[in-house]
């Protein structure tokens, strides 16, 4: 099932619709010495070719939050973050609206249950990987708005980065100000209510303190 069209009206399933972007996203995780998540987002969406919403952004938000926590010293096997840049692009396009989880969201989870070795089967760090997943929706879904995959994965890693404090090992960070470019390009943005828009960048309300992530 595909929900993206080309510009000839052809349905294109996700992981064509992700390939160069996926590829980017591997490179940049591989090779970059980065340790702010919000830069790793920046660098990640840089590329050229990188799509202002898709299933991308499923697989960015671990990628990001993995690649800044081996460079802040944390233990990742390299396969590790493979396979969890592969969960994240097996999370649909258009889950935020026909499934109820924004995919970047999920990729908190997924990122959390890689560092702690997560599986269905160990209850305790699980639970973990679930509560993080259900902040980082609640976050995405404090917004009344239309989806925006660059907005949902800056609070997805901005929440990474509150929880990390009582969640994992070390803490992580999220301080790098990032100001929206793709207001004119984007037809379903939310103006000024959104945190990083050119107006309001800075100086609004920022969704992730006070929430349940204890940040």
């Amino acid at each position: 099932h595909a929900d993206a069209v080309c510009s000839a009206g052809h349905f294109v399933c996700d992981r064509c619709h992700a390939a160069t972007g996926l590829a980017w996203i591997e490179h940049v995780a591989a090779k970059s010495t980065e340790q702010d998540m919000i830069a790793l987002l920046e660098r990640m969406r840089a590329h050229a070719r990188f799509p202002i919403h898709g299933p991308e952004h499923h697989a960015l938000v671990p990628a990001a939050i993995l690649t800044a926590w081996r460079n802040t010293g944390g233990s990742i096997a390299p396969e590790r973050v493979s396979a969890a840049i592969r969960r994240g692009a097996a999370v649909a396009g258009g889950s935020c609206g026909f499934v109820g989880i924004c995919g970047a969201a999920a990729g908190v989870g997924i990122a959390f249950a890689a560092i702690l070795g997560s599986n269905p089967y160990k209850g305790d760090v699980r639970q973990v990987a679930m509560e993080a997943a259900a902040a980082a929706a609640a976050a995405v879904a404090a917004f009344h708005a239309a989806r925006c995959c660059q907005r949902e994965s800056w609070v997805a890693l901005r929440t990474a980065a509150a929880l990390s404090h009582r969640l994992l090992p070390h803490p992580l960070t999220a301080d790098t100000q990032l100001i929206c470019r793709q207001v004119r390009s984007n037809p379903d943005c939310l103006g000024q209510g959104c945190p990083i828009h050119p107006a309001t960048a800075g100086r609004g309300t920022d969704p992730v303190k006070g929430c349940c992530c204890g940040g």
